[in-house]
């Protein structure tokens, strides 16, 4: 017989997860995110913020419009909630602890002076500023968003956490005290969001995905929105080539003294 410490034991455990099942229904999956909005005040005495000055998206906008799209394409299944936002007025730092003032920001973005370098910004400044670890590891957060601008230092992606793995970028050293995997987005409020017209990477990588699970031939034909690329692969140990057309899809002109 068991004893009561074990009878205890079974009812708390966690069950094993399932195997996959192609008659599985699909679960909705909910994210919680911690949204941290680099826009630093550029003229103290008009209020200007550094994406007003550059006539750069609107942040809120910009997140609200990402969460209708991943709502609309995953057709409900996964659904974001912006728990915590914090807007943070001042430029981050580098790794070597620089930091751009509104003036030198201008100088690079105006061609006066080149960018600082290293370029990376401080992540685990960041991670230790907004307890961020300590977050993840109570449940409170399941993601960070960080908005921010051209120089800023961050990868689309990167990953901590115990076993955190290459995602855009090397996992993050020294934070493991989160107790799960957490994944940190970078968002430029210079772009807008929406769907891409035309990406050539992800076309290859569908086309080898597609031919490892046996289901494409060597060479296909894959239609994007913004044109036909020709992917051919023969196999494991050959290049992926991409064939398609090149067409100038865009022409402007900037002056610089709208920014100075």
């Amino acid at each position: 017989m068991p004893d009561l410490l074990t009878t205890i034991n079974s009812f708390l455990s966690r069950a094993p997860y399932p195997k996959d099942s192609p008659s599985e229904p699909a679960q909705i999956s909910r994210r919680k995110v911690l949204l941290i909005i680099y826009d630093p005040v550029m003229d103290p005495a008009t209020g200007v913020k550094l994406s007003q000055k550059m006539n750069w998206k609107n942040p809120t906008d910009l997140v609200t419009g990402f969460m209708a799209d991943i709502l609309e394409v995953s057709k409900g299944l996964v659904r974001y909630e912006i728990v915590k936002r914090i807007d943070v007025n001042e430029f981050p730092a580098k790794l070597d602890g620089f930091r751009y003032t509104p003036q030198s920001f201008i100088d690079v973005m105006t061609g006066a002076s080149a960018p600082h370098m290293p370029q990376e910004v401080d992540y685990n400044a960041i991670i230790n500023k907004f307890n961020i670890l300590q977050q993840v590891a109570r449940n409170e957060i399941d993601e960070v968003w960080i908005f921010n601008f051209p120089n800023a230092g961050f990868y689309e992606s990167i990953m901590g956490g115990p076993g955190a793995f290459w995602c855009n970028a090397p996992p993050l050293a020294n934070t493991s005290a989160s107790k799960r995997r957490f994944v940190i987005m970078g968002f430029s409020f210079e772009r807008g969001v929406g769907e891409t017209l035309a990406c050539g990477s992800g076309a290859c990588a569908a086309v080898v995905a597609g031919r490892v699970s046996g289901v494409l031939e060597p060479s296909v034909r894959v239609g994007l929105a913004g044109g036909e690329l020709s992917i051919h692969w023969a196999g494991e140990g050959e290049s992926v080539t991409m064939t398609g057309s090149a067409t100038t899809v865009f022409e402007g002109q900037l002056e610089w003294q709208t920014i100075s």
